[in-house]
């Protein structure tokens, strides 16, 4: 068992809508850097907003968010949910990635109402657990 593992879950908005390979670039590096750090996690992308969990030890998980949160690709990044945990729930990536279609979120257990409202990430703040629940439902509908 891991010691001092840690999750963040965040939400940001893209500076502009990005297409397939830019997104291909971003994972690339996020793949490479985060098994440098044994940091583990889930992507989705959807319609200009990203959800992302990362996890791993807490130093490691924190300085890549960091990173992430200056990237200017995104802005507005907002920490859902940050706190230790026991078990890594994405062990086996180094990033997984789902890009959806707002109107596809709806078919994955994972769905709330809050993504009925333009996928606003400020409405996320007030159900922080639904986006890891949505991430946790791509995780099982991609293995």
């Amino acid at each position: 068992m891991e010691r001092n593992l840690y999750q963040i879950v965040y939400t940001s908005s893209s500076s502009e809508l990005m297409e397939s390979a830019e997104l291909e670039i971003i994972l690339a590096s996020a793949r490479k850097n985060n098994a440098n750090n044994k940091v583990t996690g889930m992507l989705l992308y959807s319609e200009g907003v990203f959800i992302q969990v990362l996890e791993g030890p807490e130093q490691a998980v924190r300085e890549t968010y960091e990173l992430i949160a200056r990237d200017p690709r995104h802005h507005g990044a907002i920490v859902l949910l940050e706190s230790g945990i026991e078990n890594r729930n994405f062990s086996n990536w180094a990033m997984g990635f789902k890009q959806s279609a707002k109107s596809g979120l709806a078919d994955n257990e994972g769905y709330s109402e809050f993504l009925n409202s333009g996928f606003d990430p400020s409405l996320m703040v007030k159900n922080p657990s639904a986006s890891l629940k949505l991430l946790l439902s791509f995780r099982k509908n991609m293995t």
